[in-house]
Formats: structure tokens, C-alpha cells, sequence
């Protein structure tokens, strides 16, 4: 089984604590997170997928920034045996390792935060049942959508106004939101 996990992210400069902040988590399957080690005011970004092997764990470089939009992309590829992250439509790590599937879990997907909430804005998470390819990831990135098949989950956020966050891919995967602090700003704006 292979997933891809997208979304927009915009760290509050806020955030600046010298921590880890988990971001989008799914429980025993993956989480994304935000590490700041208080070095420069940038932050990396770590992939923690769980497999049917142990838990890869895949960290990026100092690559975001504050108060800036980024496109944060993680895809587990089990066909190739490999864990990717992307940052703004370009590869930013690949770690490549003997997994055959992630696992499966019916934990439901907190996004925001898991032990410790992020002060961000987080916009278009999207969940696809497959691994995407770069072209693919760079035209997301870029706001072309054509090719939706395998899509689990999409959800707009900044456009949500209630406590529900209507998920527009088939599946209709709503979820319910407890206390967001809502953005006028959507995705790629600075």
C-alpha cells in the first residue's frame, strides 16, 4: 500500500520555541511534523510512517520558513521501497528502505496538532491512496489538479466557516473541528 499526504503549510513565527510539533498525525500509520532546533528561525520537516518492517523516519533539511506558505508533500511508495518529502514541487529527501506496506489503522486523522498544537495555518490537506509523481506534485504545487484518482481526502480548510470540515473527495470523510482560529489568506499568498 502506498499513500501520499499533502498540504499548505504557514508557520506562525509564533512557533520559534525550539520544539517538535506534530502537524497532521493518522496514529499507527504516519504523522508530519515540524522540528525546530532554534538555530536560524527555519524549520525541518519530519515524515514518521509506520510499516509492516518499523518505523521510517524521514527528516528534511532547515527548509521552511515563517509567515511564508509552503507546499509540504510526504509519499510513501511501497512499490519502490521508498519515503519522499517535497517542499514547494521539489524533493527536499529521499529515504529508501525494505518496507512492503504501511499500516493500516483506523485512528482518526488529527491535523493541527497531536500532543502539542503548531501555531500555523494549515490549508488543502489532500490524502491519496497512491504514490504521486513529481510532475504530479510540482502542478499540485503550481494549483493544477488533473488527475484526482485515488483520492481519500480533501480538505479546504481556510474556507471552512463551522465545526465541521467537509471532506470534498468521494469518500466524504467529514471531520469535526474543535477550536481552529480561522484565515482569511489561502494557500500560495504570502
Amino acid at each position: 500500500e502506498s499513500a501520499t499526504i499533502e498540504t499548505w503549510l504557514n508557520i506562525d513565527p509564533a512557533a520559534s520555541d525550539t520544539g517538535f510539533h506534530t502537524f497532521l498525525d493518522k496514529g499507527d500509520n504516519y504523522s508530519l511534523s515540524v522540528i525546530d532546533d532554534g538555530s536560524d528561525g527555519s524549520f525541518r520537516i519530519r515524515l514518521s510512517t509506520v510499516t509492516d518492517t518499523g518505523i521510517i523516519e524521514t527528516d528534511s533539511n532547515d527548509i521552511l520558513t515563517a509567515s511564508k506558505w509552503h507546499h509540504v508533500v510526504a509519499v510513501i511508495d511501497s512499490h519502490n521501497n521508498r519515503v519522499t518529502l517535497y517542499v514547494d514541487g521539489a524533493q527536499v529527501e529521499m529515504v529508501e528502505t525494505d518496507f512492503a506496506s504501511i499500516n493500516t489503522s483506523t485512528d482518526s486523522l488529527t491535523i493541527g496538532g497531536a500532543d502539542t498544537f503548531l501555531a500555523s495555518t494549515i490549508d488543502e490537506v489532500r490524502i491519496y491512496d497512491r504514490a504521486l509523481e513529481l510532475d504530479e506534485i510540482f502542478e499540485h504545487y503550481n494549483g493544477i489538479f488533473n488527475d484526482n484518482r485515488d483520492l481519500a481526502l480533501h480538505l479546504p480548510l481556510v474556507t471552512q466557516t463551522h465545526e465541521t470540515a467537509h471532506d470534498l473527495s468521494s469518500f466524504r470523510n467529514d471531520g469535526t473541528l474543535y477550536g481552529p482560529e480561522w484565515s482569511r489568506s489561502a494557500e500560495g499568498e504570502e
